[in-house]
């Protein structure tokens, strides 16, 4: 029931997708009962978080659930070693989140919507996430993420906010995660406290990123797969 109920936020925080097919994807036959269920878990149904999401009362209510997954280990899967690859330098279009983690999602909200304006579906364009910051080590106010999509073109004047940015070339450690993304922070920590000391790699002056090789909702989330890259010298 906790996985189904999780699915049902998860089918609906992706706005690219309609309601009805975030039901089938959750295994409801029809709207109405996850309609229901959705309610229940969330305290909004599945229109209402979409027009007006309430990601604070969200957050409320998941992250101590989130937490102890993070700390039991969940669904870890490493895919083989870290590799050390030659990461090249890649023009991506970037839309900054500034402030409460707990709102990313509106963020996101407005990234698809660019996205889909420009025909840059994930198939087209790679999907990266710089992450400068821990969310659990910075002030909400002072927490910073990049949401990125690979683009050679230039990023003309918009609504959106979007701007043009580099992830620069260099050498990368590079960990293959694949599950939620509540298991990230795990893999991460391995990479940092595990991996770096042992390896005797220098970090390079940029932040640790994400590429999201496979996400929902064309992929299940267990099935999710994210690159983490450690820039080194």
């Amino acid at each position: 029931m906790i996985f189904r109920s999780e699915s049902n936020q998860i089918a609906v925080r992706h706005f690219d997708i309609p309601i009805t097919e975030g039901a089938l994807n959750c295994a409801y036959e029809a709207l109405e009962p996850f309609s229901r269920a959705f309610r229940k878990f969330t305290g909004q149904s599945p229109s209402e978080l979409r027009a007006q999401p309430a990601w604070k009362q969200w957050y409320a209510k998941n992250w101590p659930l989130q937490s102890i997954r993070s700390q039991q280990g969940m669904s870890q899967k490493y895919n083989g070693r870290v590799r050390v690859l030659d990461f090249p330098a890649t023009a991506v279009a970037v839309l900054e989140h500034r402030g409460d983690p707990r709102l990313v999602g509106n963020t996101v909200r407005d990234f698809i919507g660019w996205r889909k304006q420009n025909d840059l579906p994930p198939h087209k364009s790679a999907t990266f996430n710089i992450i400068y910051d821990d969310p659990a080590q910075v002030a909400p106010a002072d927490y910073r993420l990049d949401l990125c999509a690979a683009f050679d073109g230039e990023v003309g004047e918009n609504t959106f906010g979007i701007v043009k940015k580099t992830i620069p070339a260099g050498r990368c450690a590079v960990l293959r995660h694949t599950g939620p993304d509540e298991g990230l922070a795990k893999s991460v920590k391995y990479l940092y406290l595990e991996w770096l000391p042992q390896s005797g790699e220098e970090l390079r002056d940029f932040p640790l990123y994400f590429q999201r090789v496979k996400f929902f909702p064309d992929v299940a989330e267990v099935e999710a797969v994210t690159d983490i890259f450690l820039p080194l010298k």
